[in-house]
């Protein structure tokens, strides 16, 4: 018996990713966990925080507006 082989319709559809990639948000108690930050800047990060939630990147900018805060 002879096989037969089906011809696929191949798409032109381009997939690409998507332009905006959501963030996790962490509770502040998680973040103050993360080894992303060194021990002092969880310190600080703790008693300037509200407790809501944040992104990774939004604490970074919180701690740079602290750090710049308390230089000047």
């Amino acid at each position: 018996m002879a096989k037969t082989r089906k011809n696929v319709e191949q798409s032109e559809e381009v997939i690409t990713p998507s332009e905006t990639v959501e963030e996790k948000s962490f509770f502040k108690e998680d973040v103050l966990r993360s080894k992303e930050f060194s021990p002092i800047e969880r310190d600080f990060l703790s008693g300037f925080l509200e407790d809501k939630k944040y992104t990774i990147d939004e604490a970074r900018k919180a701690l740079e507006k602290i750090k710049k805060g308390v230089v000047k």
